[in-house]
Protein backbone atom coordinates (compact mmCIF):
# COMPACT_ATOMS: atom_id res chain seq x y z
CA UNK A 1 0.00 0.00 0.00
CA UNK A 2 2.66 2.81 0.68
CA UNK A 3 4.85 1.35 -1.89
CA UNK A 4 2.21 1.94 -4.60
CA UNK A 5 2.05 5.50 -3.05
CA UNK A 6 5.66 6.31 -3.29
CA UNK A 7 5.30 5.39 -6.75
CA UNK A 8 2.19 7.08 -7.49
CA UNK A 9 3.79 10.00 -5.72
CA UNK A 10 7.02 9.55 -7.93
CA UNK A 11 4.98 9.37 -11.13
CA UNK A 12 2.74 12.26 -10.64
CA UNK A 13 5.92 14.67 -9.18
CA UNK A 14 8.00 13.26 -12.62
CA UNK A 15 5.32 14.02 -15.12
CA UNK A 16 4.72 17.40 -13.65
CA UNK A 17 8.36 18.03 -14.09
CA UNK A 18 8.35 17.27 -17.55
CA UNK A 19 5.27 19.35 -18.29
CA UNK A 20 6.78 22.30 -16.48
CA UNK A 21 10.19 21.52 -19.22
CA UNK A 22 8.12 21.24 -22.06
CA UNK A 23 6.47 24.11 -21.69
CA UNK A 24 8.26 26.67 -19.27
CA UNK A 25 11.80 25.79 -19.96
CA UNK A 26 13.28 27.75 -23.03
CA UNK A 27 15.69 26.13 -25.08
CA UNK A 28 16.93 28.79 -27.16
CA UNK A 29 14.49 31.60 -27.61
CA UNK A 30 11.48 29.53 -27.69
CA UNK A 31 10.44 26.21 -25.28
CA UNK A 32 10.28 22.60 -26.34
CA UNK A 33 6.32 23.37 -26.97
CA UNK A 34 6.96 26.40 -29.34
CA UNK A 35 9.29 24.23 -31.12
CA UNK A 36 7.28 21.43 -31.86
CA UNK A 37 4.06 23.58 -32.77
CA UNK A 38 6.78 25.43 -35.25
CA UNK A 39 7.80 22.26 -36.65
CA UNK A 40 4.26 20.66 -36.73
CA UNK A 41 3.13 23.41 -38.92
CA UNK A 42 5.84 22.76 -41.85
CA UNK A 43 4.76 22.06 -45.19
CA UNK A 44 6.84 18.85 -44.95
CA UNK A 45 5.11 17.90 -41.71
CA UNK A 46 1.78 18.93 -43.18
CA UNK A 47 2.77 16.45 -46.13
CA UNK A 48 3.78 13.87 -43.43
CA UNK A 49 0.46 13.83 -42.00
CA UNK A 50 -1.41 13.16 -45.53
CA UNK A 51 0.87 10.40 -46.45
CA UNK A 52 0.14 8.45 -42.58
CA UNK A 53 -3.38 9.08 -43.20
CA UNK A 54 -3.70 7.58 -46.53
CA UNK A 55 -1.51 4.62 -45.23
CA UNK A 56 -3.24 4.47 -42.65
CA UNK A 57 -6.95 4.20 -44.57
CA UNK A 58 -5.23 1.91 -46.98
CA UNK A 59 -4.04 -0.48 -44.09
CA UNK A 60 -7.88 -0.66 -42.20
CA UNK A 61 -9.14 -0.96 -46.17
CA UNK A 62 -6.81 -4.36 -46.70
CA UNK A 63 -7.29 -5.66 -43.01
CA UNK A 64 -11.19 -5.32 -43.54
CA UNK A 65 -10.60 -7.23 -46.95
CA UNK A 66 -8.95 -9.85 -44.90
CA UNK A 67 -11.40 -10.40 -42.02
CA UNK A 68 -14.35 -10.47 -44.84
CA UNK A 69 -12.70 -12.65 -47.10
CA UNK A 70 -11.91 -14.80 -43.55
CA UNK A 71 -15.56 -14.57 -42.50
CA UNK A 72 -16.76 -16.15 -46.33
CA UNK A 73 -15.99 -19.53 -46.99
CA UNK A 74 -18.11 -19.16 -50.27
CA UNK A 75 -15.11 -16.59 -51.82
CA UNK A 76 -12.49 -19.18 -52.01
CA UNK A 77 -9.04 -19.05 -51.57
CA UNK A 78 -7.36 -15.73 -51.65
CA UNK A 79 -3.93 -15.40 -51.89
CA UNK A 80 -1.31 -11.99 -51.04
CA UNK A 81 2.16 -11.94 -51.58
CA UNK A 82 2.65 -16.03 -51.66
CA UNK A 83 0.79 -16.26 -48.59
CA UNK A 84 -2.32 -18.47 -48.68
CA UNK A 85 -5.60 -17.06 -46.93
CA UNK A 86 -7.55 -19.70 -46.04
Amino acid sequence: MITRTIRLAGSLITGAVVVYVVLCVPIGKRTLFEHLSRIISTPEAQELQTDLERAGTDLKEEVEARIETLGNPDAGEATDAGMEVP
